[in-house]
């Protein structure tokens, strides 16, 4: 390394040169694309692209663009504010601009010369040469790099691209006082060594490569696996590779492995970079290639009917709460000089379903344009972005055999008689061979490809109107989860046209003009009557008229046991109906003060024959989480239906319609159709009208509340003094025993975000419970929001409103005390009679009491007569102490006699302190702008004696 002074200032700064070598990567290189130096590009060094436009190029000129550098083709004017498919814009015509790279020619090497922009902080410095060996199969070594190697000796490093800064003796500058080498980034360009893959993919395509030509290369080079070319298999690799290339801005790649990576990492980065398989064919000792074509139906494929298995289908498919609305792609940004960046691709589908976002982050190193990567993002919520169907198939082992993971089945999931039978497309993912009987595989349903409706032999058959008469009699509801088996269905009870129809397929949008979506088929009707007096929610027989006409009015005839009524096995089912002529909610289902559905459900014991169209059934109110009601027979309808006709339907879009209704948006009717069919026609889509349904504002499947403090919604208050204790009680009941969660947040006039005062979380149960004081600390309105939560995050809100009309000083709220279980000890101040003691009436649970106030800001403060734990060392003084949760809190803890170890289960605290009969604890809290709270003083009772156990 040589040195030399450029400055003439008493301390004698040097500038550093020195020589250095590196390798770059497995030749040959195609292209050099640039170099930057300490972060500056030096070469190419092209002008700066001006987005907005309006200026002239001239032939030759450099310039900049999308984090590429091009050469001008000719001279021209950029236009103002030119569009982005504009032809004077780089990347759109090559008449104007061509990317500016450097090929290598027949030579080995090339030199550069390294200088820095002009209008850089280093101001056109000039570093010397870098030359650049281009990793030729026969290159020579470099004599300048043996001639500086202290007698070791350089091979040609033939095959290796490398690269040497200071080539001659005048070296490379180093920098000011700098002795160590610089950051030098030499980006280049090479298209994979390989002879599977031919045609254009074997090329290099808009600065990309073919990812099948870059696995076939990792498969045969010697620098990687080493596979003789005739392992692979040419066909199915040629066949991936046209289809990558077909859509190479979706799966061009720039792969970088500069790690010790194993095959199998690089195998799984490159099937799901392109949504594909690799796998080995024992027939022919071949290694095949595979790509699912999203979308394309396959052209080869084993369809697999009910002959073909040897049970029925275990499938399952997930819900939408473990889907995804969101692609987070994390990938090397060329704009960034290759930094790692991410971008996000939403599908508003799956986010209008779900109201949140629910992300799938996704690494794609291999990808460096932020238009690809989104691209690649959307394309991937295409097939995890929905519901997926996975499921395990027991095949008969003479079709079995010739199925192999990555292999498309057509699986047929449904035959019923003149019902519209569908098949899916599904992925094998894994095929299991057991010694003896079927072969187990396990499937993915093809998400980007729909059910496909079978036709049969003789071909499509287009069914017949006239001779299928429409739904005229129905009455659509949402049912309990309970009987339904899925939260928020709706059941359609459907009067039978005629004895004919032997079924009726339900179709559902949110749009009378939408394209309707079929839900399901309904092969059970239901008999409809009215009521012909009023029922009483204590009545247990039902007086009926009934249309002994309606094809299925045998249904009132039929007689249960004691058995078959407790088992619900004939359900009547009690509506009242609006009756408002021209409204959009005439005859729906009228629903309570509290905005539940005006549904009951009972269960048939017996019926009897009264007079002609005339019948009592006698029954068990109340049946499947439904409540005993009253119902007018005016207004009311009465379905009769066996429980094993009933069937729910269910469509991600309910909620939205449900959601929509509470907050007073459209759409919140659902539009339905029905079309009914007979063993030889279906009624016709596009006569059917569209009936409207709208779901009530309270749902019953979600919790309801029982308030018993206070004793109304909304209250004014004029307390004498701040803080004002109010007393909130009352009980969670769930229909489906999924209860996990309840809360009760405050919000004050000032507030800007809610303050917790309880949030309890436990094992799914039935019914919760509570019972507690919240405290307002200041005049205005506040707000109490009782929250409740279930299982599946059906969450049901109910808000108290108080005004609190007086004026006295702001105050900070007490401090609550809980125990170590956390119980409320605090209590009800009003039974103090003026003194701020509570003595407790039996002893709270032992450990630490927790100190919480409401007011936010507020520090708490508390003096002790007994024990508290600092940092976990019990301690004693009189002194006031500031709370700190965790770690300084007061305790409550038994005591023996005088000097006797605790050894129970709260070591290490083994001090002992002087017997006394009780621990006295003082508490307050103040915060900024308010006066100090009250101190309430706990009196807490001290045994002696025996040793409590734990």
């Amino acid at each position: 390394m040589g040195s030399s002074s450029k400055s003439a200032t008493p301390s004698n700064t040097y500038d550093y040169y020195g020589s250095i070598a590196c390798g770059l990567c497995v030749g040959p290189v195609a292209d050099l694309i640039g170099i930057v130096l300490d972060g500056q590009a030096v070469w190419p060094q092209g002008n700066v692209w001006i987005a907005a436009g309006g200026f002239n190029v001239n032939n030759g000129d450099l310039y900049v663009y999308d984090a590429q550098t091009w050469v001008a083709q000719q001279s021209f004017a950029v236009p103002a504010n030119p569009s982005s498919s504009d032809p004077t814009v780089p990347g759109n015509d090559a008449a104007y601009w061509v990317e500016y790279t450097f090929a290598p020619g027949a030579e080995a090497y090339d030199d550069f010369t390294i200088t820095t922009p002009s209008n850089s902080q280093y101001e056109g410095t000039t570093y010397g040469n870098l030359r650049i060996y281009w990793g030729a199969a026969a290159q020579a070594a470099d004599a300048f790099l043996n001639s500086i190697s202290g007698g070791e000796t350089h091979p040609g490093y033939i095959g290796v691209c490398y690269c040497i800064a200071g080539p001659d003796s005048a070296g490379f500058l180093l920098g000011q006082q700098v002795q160590s080498a610089p950051n030098l980034e030499i980006i280049v360009r090479r298209q994979p060594q390989q002879t599977v893959v031919i045609g254009a993919a074997a090329g290099i395509t808009d600065g990309q490569c073919n990812l099948a030509a870059f696995i076939a290369e990792i498969l045969t080079s010697e620098n990687a696996i080493g596979l003789p070319a005739a392992m692979l298999d040419a066909m199915s690799f040629n066949a991936v590779a046209t289809y990558l290339q077909n859509n190479e801005s979706l799966y061009g790649a720039s792969p970088l492995i500069d790690t010790a990576d194993t095959l199998r990492s690089v195998l799984d980065q490159f099937t799901q970079m392109i949504d594909g398989f690799i796998r080995f064919n024992p027939a022919t000792g071949l290694i095949e290639l595979g790509v699912y074509e999203h979308g394309v139906t396959p052209a080869n494929y084993t369809k697999l009917t009910e002959d073909s298995l040897t049970e029925r289908p275990q499938l399952k498919s997930t819900s939408w709460q473990q889907t995804y609305s969101r692609a987070t792609v994390r990938f090397n940004d060329r704009t960034l000089n290759f930094q790692q960046t991410s971008l996000h691709a939403d599908d508003p589908r799956a986010w209008a379903v779900l109201k949140s976002v629910r992300e799938i982050s996704l690494d794609r190193p291999w990808i460096t344009r932020s238009e690809q990567a989104l691209l690649h993002g959307r394309e991937t919520l295409r097939v995890v972005g929905h519901s997926q169907l996975t499921g395990t198939l027991s095949v008969r082992r003479e079709i079995g055999r010739g199925i192999r993971a990555g292999d498309y089945v057509l699986l047929d999931v449904d035959i019923e008689p003149n019902v519209q039978t569908i098949f899916q497309f599904c992925r094998v993912t894994k095929r299991t061979i057991p010694m003896t009987g079927p072969i187990k595989l396990e499937v993915l349903a093809d998400n980007t490809l729909a059910p496909i409706p079978f036709n049969g032999p003789s071909g499509a058959s287009i069914p017949s109107t006239g001779t299928v008469p429409a739904v005229t009699t129905f009455r659509l509801a949402e049912i309990p989860t309970v009987l339904s088996g899925q939260r928020g269905a709706v059941a359609a009870f459907v009067q039978r046209p005629t004895n004919l129809v032997v079924g009726c397929q339900l179709w559902f949008d949110t749009n009378p003009t939408g394209t309707f979506q079929q839900l399901g088929v309904l092969t059970g009707f239901a008999a409809k009557a009215t009521l012909r007096s009023n029922v009483a929610a204590a009545d247990s027989v039902i007086h009926a008229n009934v249309d002994t006409t309606q094809p299925d009015a045998t249904f009132f005839t039929e007689q249960f046991t004691a058995n078959q009524a407790a088992d619900d096995t004939m359900l009547a089912v009690l509506v009242s109906v609006v009756s408002d002529p021209g409204q959009p909610d005439d005859k729906q289902i009228a629903e309570t003060a509290g905005g539940y559905a005006e549904l009951e459900i009972c269960s048939v014991s017996t019926q009897t024959l009264v007079q002609a169209g005339q019948y009592d059934l006698t029954v068990l109110r109340g049946r499947q989480n439904t409540t005993a009601q009253a119902f007018a027979a005016a207004s009311s309808e009465l379905w009769l239906i066996p429980r094993a006709n009933m069937r729910g339907f269910a469509s991600a879009l309910f909620a939205t319609l449900r959601a929509n209704r509470v907050a007073g948006l459209a759409p919140s009717y659902g539009q339905f159709r029905f079309l009914p069919y007979t063993y030889s026609a279906q009624y016709q889509l596009s006569a059917a009208a569209d009936e409207p349904f709208h779901f009530p504002l309270a749902s019953s499947s979600s919790p309801s509340l029982a308030l018993t403090a206070p004793a109304a919604f909304s209250l004014s208050e004029a307390p004498a003094g701040f803080p004002f204790r109010l007393q909130v009680a009352g009980k969670w009941t769930d229909p489906d025993a999924s209860l996990v969660e309840i809360k009760i947040l405050l919000r004050g006039p000032n507030d800007t975000a809610d303050r917790t005062v309880v949030d309890r979380t436990f094992a799914p149960t039935g019914e919760a419970a509570f019972n507690t004081w919240v405290q307002l600390d200041a005049t205005g309105n506040w707000t109490i929001k009782l929250i409740a939560r279930d299982a599946t995050n059906l969450q049901t809100e109910q808000d108290i409103a108080v005004d609190v009309t007086s004026a006295p000083a702001q105050t900070c709220a007490m401090a609550d005390v809980f125990d170590s279980a956390g119980n409320q000890v605090t209590g009800n101040l009003a039974v103090i009679n003026g003194q701020n003691q509570i003595t407790a009436t039996d002893y709270v649970a032992f450990g630490p009491l927790a100190l919480k106030c409401s007011t936010p800001g507020a520090t708490i403060y508390f003096t002790s007569a007994g024990p508290f734990s600092d940092n976990g060392t019990l301690t004693s003084s009189p002194n006031v102490q500031a709370y700190v949760a965790g770690d300084l809190e007061p305790m409550n803890i038994n005591f023996y006699t005088a000097q006797q170890v605790y050894t129970g289960g709260h070591n290490p605290y083994t001090t002992v302190y002087s017997p006394a009969t009780q621990t006295v604890v003082t508490v307050w809290a103040s915060a900024p702008g308010y006066g100090n709270s009250p101190q309430l003083t706990y009196i807490i009772p001290l045994t002696f004696g025996a040793q409590p156990s734990g």
